[in-house]
């Protein structure tokens, strides 16, 4: 079953994206993390109901096209490339959100619920236009 991302402590690698050594704590989710930041990973340390958990998270530099980079994170589980990873439940490690199976919006799973397009006003009016358009000119070649 899904579980939603609020319901999970999360490491974002924004904030690091400066950082090349150094250390640093957090709370996030109601668990403190504690990190020590190298240039090609992040070592983190947290405990959960007294248990030590330890683990190393690969950073990837992505070269933006004008200059310069931006960090992220390499999921230890899949090795997907995101910003976000994830303390999931069950491993007990920061995982990214497919291996975490959490899910952003938690209206789009409730029952009876889908998801509407955002400005669908909006679409309506342009598909309209264009169904005129296509009509008119079909209209012109007979």
């Amino acid at each position: 079953m899904a579980r939603y991302v609020k319901n999970f402590a999360q490491l974002r690698a924004g904030p690091l994206q400066s950082r090349r050594n150094g250390t640093e704590s957090l709370t996030t989710g109601g668990v403190r993390v504690g990190l020590r930041i190298w240039p090609n990973f992040v070592n983190a340390v947290w405990c959960i109901n007294g248990k030590r958990y330890a683990q190393a998270i690969k950073r990837v530099r992505l070269p933006y096209r004008r200059g310069g980079f931006a960090t992220r994170f390499e999921c230890p589980t899949c090795g997907k490339v995101t910003t976000v990873l994830f303390l999931a439940p069950g491993p007990g490690k920061f995982v990214c959100r497919d291996c975490a199976r959490a899910t952003r919006y938690r209206a789009w799973k409730e029952t009876g619920r889908t998801r509407q397009p955002k400005k669908a006003d909006n679409w309506l009016k342009w598909f309209s236009r264009q169904a005129t358009k296509i009509l008119a000119k079909g209209e012109r070649s007979e």
